[in-house]
C-alpha cells in the first residue's frame, strides 16, 4: 500500500502542492479552539463565543461559492494570496481588540469575524480541483484518498496545536499562530502553483475537455473540479473524491441540456439528503464548544485539544476501517449510532455528572468518533448519487453552504446553553439534532408498502432520478464512496475475469 502512495511523490509538483495544502488546512482546524479560548477569556461568556464563531461560519458559507468562482475564472495565486492576507489581518485585529478594548466592545468582534469568514482561504477546494490536472485516471482515486487522509491529519493536529499554545503561552498567541499558518501555507501554495505552470490557464477551461495528465506521463480525460464543490471543504467537507469515485467531480454539460435548468433543490431526493447532512454537521459542532467549556471549567485549557484530538482519531479510525472493507453500512443505523454516542457523552459531562474521570470522557469521545467519518462519507456519497451527474460541483456547493450554515446555528445554540445549563445540555441539544436527522431520513427514504422512496436504491441510499440502465450499477468505492459508471464497469470486468478458470488475479 505504501508503494502505491510513494509513486504519487514522483509526480512533478504534486508533493509541494499537497504539503502546502495540508499546512493551509491546519488553520481551519486550529482556529475554532483558539478563537473560542480567546473570546471566552475576554468576555467570560460562551454565548458570545457562539455568536462570534457562528457569524464567522455563516459568512464563510455564503462567500465560499464566490471564492470558488473567482479561483475558477481568475488567477489562483492572486485569489489565494489576497484571501490569506485579509484573513490574517482580521485575526490580528481580533487579537488586538481583546488586548486593548473592554469586554463590552465584543460586538466589534462580530464585524471582524465577518471579514475573517469572507476571506477564508480557498486552498482546500482549489487543491482538489487541480489534482486531476496533475495525475492520470489510474492515480486519481488514490490521490483523493491521500487528500482525505491529509485533511484528517490536519483535523487531529489542529485542535491539539491550538490548545497547547493557548495553555503554554496565551489564546492570543494561539490565534496568531493561525494567522502565521494561513499566510505561510497559502503563499507557499500560490508559489508552488505558479511554478507548476498550472496558472497559465484558468481552472474552468479544463472542465469537460480532453487533456494530458500533468507531467506524470499518463493521459486521461478528467473534469477540472475534484471532489469539492465551489464552496470547498469543512470538515466537512472535506471527505469527497474525484469524478471517478463519485465524490462530486463535475462532468461536462450534456449536449441536450436545457439552457434554463430547474433549481437543484427541486431535484427528487436532493433536499432531504441536504437536510440530513446539515443536521449531522450541526450536531457535531456542539461538541467543540462543549469540550472547550468543560476544559475551561476544570482549569485545564490544554485538555480541550487533547480530547478533540481523541475524538478525531476515532473518526479517522472509523473512516479508514470503512475504506479498507467492502461493507455497505446502513446510513440510518450510522445516524442512530451518532446520536447514541452523543447521548453517552452528555451523560458524563457536567452538570449531568460532575466528577467523571477524564479517561472515561476520552473513551466516550473515541467511541462516538468511530461513526463520525462514516456518517460524513455517507452524506457525501448520497449527494453525489442524488444530484445529476453534470451538476455535482453545484451540489457540493449546496452541501458546503448547508453544513456550514448548520454549524453556525448550532454554535450559537451551544454557546447559549453553555452559559445557562452547562456542557451536558449543549451536547444534549446535539443529540436532538442527530435524532432529527434520523427522523428526516426515515420519513424520506421509506414508503409504506414499497420499502423505499422513488429516489433511493436497494440499500435505502438515495440515487439520482434517471432511467435505469443494466450497465449503470454503482459499486462502493474507497471509504464508502460510490464509483462512477466507468470505474464500476472496470470493477465488474475484473470480477468477471477472476471468476473464469485460470483468470488473472
Amino acid at each position: 500500500m505504501l508503494n502505491a502512495y510513494r509513486s504519487l511523490l514522483t509526480i512533478d509538483h504534486l508533493p509541494s502542492l499537497f504539503a502546502c495544502s495540508v499546512v493551509s488546512r491546519l488553520t481551519v482546524t486550529t482556529l475554532p479552539i483558539a478563537e473560542s479560548l480567546l473570546i471566552v477569556e475576554w468576555t467570560g461568556s460562551f454565548a458570545q463565543v457562539g455568536i462570534v464563531t457562528g457569524v464567522q461560519a455563516g459568512a464563510q458559507a455564503l462567500s465560499a461559492p464566490l471564492r470558488g468562482r473567482a479561483a475558477d475564472r481568475g488567477s489562483v495565486p492572486w485569489v489565494v494570496t489576497v484571501s490569506a492576507l485579509s484573513f490574517a489581518g482580521s485575526l490580528a485585529a481580533l487579537a488586538a481588540m481583546t488586548a486593548w478594548l473592554p469586554a463590552s466592545s465584543w460586538p466589534l468582534a462580530v464585524l471582524v469575524a465577518v471579514l475573517a469568514g469572507l476571506s477564508t482561504s480557498p486552498v482546500p477546494q482549489v487543491s482538489r480541483a487541480v489534482w486531476p490536472r496533475l495525475v492520470g485516471e489510474e492515480h486519481l482515486a488514490r490521490l483523493y484518498t491521500l487528500d482525505a487522509t491529509g485533511q484528517d491529519a490536519a483535523a487531529t493536529l489542529g485542535p491539539l496545536l491550538a490548545s497547547l499554545t493557548a495553555a503554554a503561552l496565551s489564546p492570543a498567541v494561539s490565534v496568531g499562530t493561525c494567522a502565521v499558518l494561513a499566510v505561510g501555507g497559502s503563499l507557499a501554495f500560490a508559489l508552488a502553483y505558479h511554478r507548476s505552470g498550472l496558472a497559465a490557464r484558468p481552472l474552468h477551461q479544463e472542465t469537460g475537455t480532453a487533456r494530458t495528465a500533468g507531467t506524470a506521463g499518463t493521459a486521461g480525460t478528467q473534469p477540472a473540479h475534484g471532489a469539492a464543490g465551489p464552496a470547498g471543504g469543512t470538515d466537512g467537507e472535506e471527505r469527497t473524491r474525484g469524478a471517478d469515485s463519485g465524490g462530486g467531480g463535475v462532468a461536462p454539460e450534456p449536449p441536450g441540456a436545457p439552457a434554463g435548468r430547474r433549481m437543484l433543490l427541486a431535484e427528487r431526493g436532493f433536499l432531504p439528503v441536504l437536510l440530513v447532512a446539515m443536521c449531522v454537521m450541526a450536531s457535531i459542532y456542539t461538541i467543540n464548544l462543549s469540550v472547550v467549556a468543560y476544559s475551561t471549567h476544570t482549569g485545564q485549557v490544554g485538555l480541550s485539544g487533547v480530547l478533540i484530538c481523541v475524538w478525531t482519531v476515532g473518526s479517522l479510525v472509523g473512516g479508514l476501517t470503512l475504506g479498507a472493507t467492502s461493507w455497505e453500512l446502513n446510513h440510518t443505523g450510522l445516524l442512530l449510532a451518532l446520536a447514541a454516542g452523543m447521548g453517552a457523552l452528555a451523560a458524563v459531562l457536567p452538570p449531568a455528572r460532575e466528577a467523571t474521570p477524564v479517561a472515561v470522557i476520552g473513551l466516550v469521545l473515541f467511541a462516538g468518533g468511530l461513526v463520525l467519518g462514516p456518517n460524513i462519507a455517507a452524506n457525501n456519497t448520497q449527494i453525489a448519487e442524488v444530484a445529476p451527474e453534470h451538476r455535482r460541483t453545484e451540489a457540493f456547493g449546496w452541501l458546503q453552504t448547508a453544513t456550514t450554515g448548520g454549524s453556525a446555528l448550532s454554535m450559537m445554540l451551544a454557546g447559549a446553553l453553555l452559559d445557562t445549563a452547562g456542557p451536558a445540555a449543549a451536547v444534549g441539544a446535539g443529540t436532538g439534532l442527530a435524532l432529527l436527522a434520523v427522523l428526516v431520513r426515515c420519513c424520506t427514504v421509506t414508503r409504506p408498502g414499497s420499502g423505499r422512496s422513488a429516489g433511493t436504491g436497494p440499500s435505502g441510499r438515495p440515487v439520482a432520478a434517471r432511467p435505469a440502465e443494466p450497465d449503470d450499477r454503482r459499486s462502493a468505492g474507497p471509504r464508502g464512496f460510490a464509483l462512477s459508471r466507468s470505474a464500476a464497469r472496470r470493477t465488474a470486468a475484473r470480477r468477471q475475469k477472476r471468476r473464469r478458470p485460470g483468470g488473472a488475479r
